[in-house]
């Protein structure tokens, strides 16, 4: 799987999911045990990080945050 990972041949959300369908029908891990792993709270903090990071990124929040702190702070690189 790291394979397709590198490669990029198959699209990275259907690679990732590989394990999820894979290691219960290899015998190699029960289903529960994977999909306790994908449904960890720090998957969805991770998850929830990346869309909050995308809104932003979609609405210039991130520029709008740089151009107010560089009005209030000012633009001079000392400290």
């Amino acid at each position: 799987m790291s394979g397709f990972w590198v490669t990029g041949v198959i699209p990275l959300y259907v690679t990732a999911l590989f394990p999820l369908v894979l290691a219960p029908l290899m015998g190699l891990l029960p289903s529960a045990v994977i999909s306790k792993a994908y449904l960890s709270s720090s998957t969805f903090l991770f998850f929830g990080g990346m869309i909050l990071a995308t809104a932003a990124e979609n609405t210039n929040l991130h520029r709008r945050i740089a151009v107010t702190s560089m009005h209030y702070m000012g633009h001079d690189i000392r400290l």
